[in-house]
This record gives structure tokens, sequence and C-alpha cells, in this order.
């Protein structure tokens, strides 16, 4: 909920098991982690998304994260697997203003006009048994990068280990 006089600062989303499907919505088919910036009142905003186990499979995003949207924060997904979700940005992960670490899990099936896979607007880093595969865009099969983005958010850093 969120308040004018009140602000949440930081969420942390923690996923261990279990499985989200069929769901649908504007962003964020599956999982929508975001916070109002209000930076300039002092107040950062901070969404933790950790996936170490379960499911995020067959939901819909009209526009961006079919399976997960994440902005302001970290993504750790060390398991579990997101699949065949669809977007028009980031059919299987969309973040931006954060930092996504992948230590081990599977990201395939998914499906954008932009990022099947992951729509990147932060530092992504894979590592360890990750699997980016299947994955189907227009433009871009597994990492996007917007261009027509402003300047300062569509820096990206990308590191595979």
């Amino acid at each position: 909920m969120y308040d004018d006089e009140e602000h949440i600062s930081k969420v942390n989303i923690i996923m261990k098991g279990g499985t989200i499907s069929g769901n649908k919505a504007y962003n964020g088919g599956g999982i929508w982690g975001f916070l109002v910036d209000n930076s300039k009142k002092g107040i950062k905003p901070e969404v933790n998304f950790i996936l170490s186990n379960g499911t995020i499979s067959n939901n819909t995003a009209k526009d961006s994260g079919g399976g997960i949207f994440s902005s302001y924060g970290t993504i750790n997904m060390s398991g579990g697997k997101i699949s065949e979700n669809n977007a028009s940005l980031g059919g299987g992960v969309y973040f931006d203003f954060n930092k996504f670490v992948m230590t081990d899990g599977i990201i395939s099936k998914n499906q954008a006009k932009r990022g099947g896979g992951v729509a990147n607007y932060g530092t992504f880093e894979m590592s360890g048994s990750s699997e980016i595969s299947e994955n189907k865009a227009i433009v871009d099969n597994k990492i996007c990068r917007n261009q027509d983005r402003e300047a300062e958010s569509s820096i990206v850093s990308v590191i595979l280990q």
C-alpha cells in the first residue's frame, strides 16, 4: 500500500519453491516488484527478489516482464525456472535500475518483442550452471538492451563468468 505520508522503502520477495503460473498484468505477469522513487525526499527504493527454487511460468504482461518485473534493487537467482512467459519487453525477466545475479537456474522458452529471455537495464551477472536458452524475440534473443531509453538509464553491464 502506498500513501503520500508513509513510504515503503524496502521490500524483500523470497521464493524457495512452488509455482506462480497463469497470471496476467500490465507489468510483471508473475511478479511485480516496484517502489516509487522518492530519492528527492531522501527515500531510496529497494526491491530485492530471491529465487532459489520454484517455477514462474505461463504468465503474461502486456508491457514488461512476463515472468518478473523488477525495478530498484537486486534479483538473485540461485535455482528454479522462469519459462513460457510472454511480454512486449522481457518475456522472462525485465529489470532496471538494479542488479541481476544468476548463479544457477533456467530461463527458457519465453517470448517478447525485445528481450525474449531477459530485458536488461542494469547489471547482469551470470555464472555457475545457469542457462538461458530457447527464448524468442523479434530483436535480441537472450539479453535485450533498448537503445531508445535515456542515456543514463540505458547503461548496461553484462558479466558472464
